[in-house]
């Protein structure tokens, strides 16, 4: 039977995998004492672990490959593996699962830019708002369903994220609060 590779659901909704296969740093609990996988294997486990993970909804998959297991590097990229970014140690690649929608993974590191929207309106009731009285109005705040604050009780936030890649900062305001409200 074939195993599926170890991993981890991150906050996203994305698989990072932990097996020691790929890793040369065992994980916590893991031995030290892990043997070569083949590529063959390998290849086996990665096919199944991949039908698994599009099955169960994940959106996308975080390999790491290190040095000691680059041989493994040709069977990812036949998987549909992209180069992610590397270190002096590791390779790391990411897949997108949820095809034929738009890629969301984040790109490889750069700087990001992070907005958010601050929205307020006049209370219900309030038929003449005076400006400078807090009680007057009420801001626009949020749950996360995913991300890093989806699972923080009662976390509430400023509609907002990451700016895209040549994206102005007022655009972005403007596409997150529609995103994440439906408003305009």
């Amino acid at each position: 039977m074939v195993e599926i590779l170890k991993s981890r659901i991150n906050s996203y909704n994305s698989v990072e995998v932990t097996d020691p296969c790929t890793l040369s740093i065992p994980q916590i609990g893991e031995s030290s004492q892990h043997g070569p996988i083949s590529v063959r294997n390998f290849e086996e486990r990665l096919w199944y672990s991949l039908s698994k993970w599009r099955k169960d909804g994940r959106k996308g998959v975080f390999l790491e490959i290190s040095r000691e297991h680059c041989e493994l590097l040709p069977v990812a990229i036949r998987a549909g593996f992209e180069f992610h970014h590397a270190e002096g140690e590791y390779v790391m690649l990411c897949a997108w699962l949820q095809e034929p929608h738009e890629n969301k993974l984040p790109p490889g590191p750069v700087h990001f830019i992070g907005v958010g929207g601050f929205v307020i309106r006049p209370r219900d009731g309030v038929t003449n708002p005076q400006p400078g009285s807090a009680q007057d109005f009420e801001v626009l705040v949020i749950r996360e369903r995913s991300g890093p604050s989806a699972r923080l009780k009662n976390f509430w936030k400023l509609p907002g994220g990451l700016v895209d890649q040549h994206e102005d900062i007022r655009d972005a305001i403007i596409r997150e609060i529609k995103e994440e409200c439906g408003i305009d």
